[in-house]
């Protein structure tokens, strides 16, 4: 394939989420930053593909009316599906260095040739969501190589017994490992008997200015409220509908679970992910239970809440990068739990000290960017 020393092979997420491609681009921009060039491959994963095949079963399993009800739901939307679709492969055409033809699976990856190999960001190493994938962990790099982790998410809060041997083996001879989560960076320090740097997402590694510039306009003419919403937790609902009635604006959102699908939300399909940038910028308040939702709204100075996805006595509790995320920036006070609903108004009206927030950030930015420069200068 390759053998250039300043050549940068990143294994990462990109496809069709907002977070995910946005994340890639920002890990692609910092590596660029720093003098290399960054090949994407293309990621054929069977083993990945079947645990989200599993996830999906257990989904259905958990909740077969819901499931059913949202699924007919949706594939009378299937348009609006492919709408979606079409924006994010025009951004991963303009922004992202897919190499199409460097087709990574289980047959071509010992043609891989490499120096530097990095992983991250987004929940690639969440074992609920692909297992313990070799292809996510690295599993398939040349010996020698440099193999470095900068970011990814477990996702959840601790490690399922079943699979702690696996990231063992696959993550033992890492140049350099982080997480973009406390509880993630605590779980494998302690199965690993090493250092896990806690990091930021590399959406936070670029500034306020560069995503201003990225940002590309919506043509919308009136004030809004921005939602951005995952989880069927049932208070989400409840804090939608009490915000709305606050700021008599509309709703805007990105239609992704049926309670959005079936509202009378304002819904977009044809949104591309600087489009994203955009519509938080430009919103008069974000409603999100997303990590990257939340990370845009500070990054902009948009004033928001954070929504818990799940209870945190869920084993799957994905909540964890949110708390890390507030708690780095001092932004404790906008999560808002089930138990708060009644102070909303209270909350929403709350003043937000972004200032203090983002020179917190640029603090930790310079920090983790040099971490990421040792790790690919490292010889």
């Amino acid at each position: 394939m390759c053998n250039d020393r300043y050549k940068v092979c990143l294994i990462t997420y990109y496809g069709d989420n907002y977070g995910g491609c946005l994340q890639a681009y920002a890990i692609q921009t910092i590596i660029q930053s720093l003098g290399y060039t960054v090949h994407i491959p293309l990621i054929y994963s069977p083993f990945q593909k079947r645990h989200l095949k599993i996830h999906k079963l257990l989904n259905v399993l958990r909740n077969p009316i819901g499931y059913l009800k949202r699924h007919k739901y949706i594939t009378q939307h299937v348009q609006n599906d492919k709408l979606r679709q079409k924006a994010f492969n025009i951004f991963r055409d303009e922004f992202l260095n897919i190499d199409k033809s460097f087709v990574l699976d289980r047959t071509s990856q010992n043609s891989c040739n490499f120096q530097i190999y990095v992983c991250g960001s987004d929940q690639i190493w969440n074992p609920y969501l692909y297992g313990v994938d070799p292809i996510w962990t690295l599993k398939f790099a040349p010996a020698g190589s440099k193999k470095i982790a900068y970011a990814p998410s477990l996702g959840i809060s601790s490690i399922p017994n079943e699979f702690i041997i696996k990231f063992q083996e696959n993550l033992k001879d890492y140049t350099y490992l982080s997480c973009r989560e406390q509880d993630g960076a605590n779980c494998l320090s302690k199965i690993l008997n090493r250092t896990v740097d806690v990091v930021l997402d590399p959406t936070l590694l670029l500034t306020p200015e560069q995503w201003q510039a990225f940002a590309r306009p919506v043509d919308l003419q009136s004030p809004y409220i921005f939602c951005y919403l995952f989880g069927d937790y049932a208070y989400i609902d409840i804090v939608k509908k009490k915000i709305k009635k606050h700021f008599g604006l509309d709703i805007i959102c990105l239609p992704y679970n049926l309670r959005e699908l079936k509202s009378d939300d304002i819904k977009l399909y044809d949104i591309t992910p600087n489009q994203f940038v955009w519509l938080i910028a430009h919103a008069q308040f974000v409603i999100t239970d997303s990590f990257h939702a939340s990370v845009f709204s500070i990054k902009m100075n948009t004033p928001f809440i954070s929504l818990k996805r799940t209870s945190d006595g869920d084993k799957k509790n994905m909540n964890s990068r949110l708390y890390t995320l507030l708690q780095t920036t001092g932004l404790n006070d906008r999560m808002v739990g089930e138990n708060m609903v009644d102070n909303i108004g209270e909350i929403t009206d709350r003043p937000i000290d972004f200032k203090n927030a983002n020179n917190k950030l640029s603090i930790y930015m310079k920090r983790d960017i040099s971490r990421l420069e040792r790790a690919l200068s490292y010889e």
